[in-house]
């Protein structure tokens, strides 16, 4: 409850708050009958630009001390950590955005799809959210290595954190592809297109983590086979992934093969053997376990 960073100290950090504020205004059209929520809304740096132009907003704080500098600037704040649970209880007593940011946050986060899936709760269906956050890319080419300190969970990428996003529920990739086609038919006058998007390969991780008894068996029966368990992530999985966002969790376990879509693919009587042993031992631990 006591964060010794205040926001509204950098000047030009003021300023591309304002920037951003004006910009997001006139885009959404957002007015008296809107509502813009910051996560990680700090002292208000942000906001106050919307309270100035007449925006409803609410703020979403952890650390009171700074939370309070924000109220004395007329910026409501909810004194929370958010995520799913925080949405869910601001949802029931009627907050729905029009607009959420969530400014240098996003990395700072332990649970992040916990945290990004109470964006979809909060916001209207037809919302926006912007988030503002360190590329990975630019950590490393020019050399930002003083990014890299405790307060920050994750490294991401753009592409990292579409799947993130996706996973929880918010478009944007099918956005962006749409509008990849409809650029290039421009091209061609009097043409047409069909746009559908069809779900094939989640990662079946997500699912896994509300179920770690699943692979808990799975590794207690790799050890009752005489081996050592290895976990990893694996390229591949494709029916333990869709069976798992149906309702069945379903780890990969070892069939015996090796150099998997290679030329070199392989397979060993050894390694199938012991996949079968496996098998039968996880049997034997889930009748016992039940």
């Amino acid at each position: 409850s006591d964060y010794a960073y205040f926001s509204s100290y950098s000047d030009s950090w003021v300023a591309h708050a304002r920037s951003y504020a004006e910009a997001m205004r006139k885009r959404f059209a957002l007015g008296a009958n809107s509502l813009v929520v910051e996560i990680a809304s700090n002292d208000g740096y942000l906001l106050q630009h919307f309270v100035a132009a007449g925006v409803p907003v609410l703020g979403i704080e952890p650390a009171a001390n700074v939370a309070a500098k924000a109220v004395a600037k007329g910026v409501p704040t909810d004194v929370a950590f958010f995520g799913e649970e925080t949405a869910l209880r601001l949802r029931a007593q009627g907050v729905a955005a029009d607009l959420m940011a969530a400014n240098n946050v996003l990395a700072h986060v332990p649970g992040i799809l916990d945290f990004v899936t109470g964006f979809k709760v909060l916001l209207k269906p037809e919302a926006v959210a912007t988030f503002e956050f360190p590329h990975v890319l630019n950590l490393v080419r020019d050399v930002q290595f003083d990014t890299i300190y405790h307060e920050h969970f994750s490294y991401l990428s753009l592409v990292a954190v579409e799947k993130v996003l996706a996973e929880a529920g918010l478009k944007v990739k099918e956005e962006k592809l749409e509008a990849l086609v409809r650029d290039v038919l421009k091209a061609y006058p009097g043409s047409s297109y069909a746009f559908r998007v069809k779900e094939q390969y989640r990662n079946m991780k997500v699912v896994l983590d509300r179920n770690p008894e699943i692979v808990d068996n799975a590794v207690e029966a790799v050890c009752r086979a005489g081996m050592e368990p290895r976990l990893g992530s694996i390229r591949g999985g494709t029916d333990g992934s869709r069976l798992s966002h149906m309702g069945l969790p379903c780890p990969n376990i070892f069939a015996g093969g090796h150099a998997f879509h290679s030329p070199l693919e392989w397979v060993s009587r050894q390694d199938m053997d012991k996949a079968v042993a496996t098998i039968v031992e996880l049997a034997k631990v889930w009748e016992e376990r039940a």
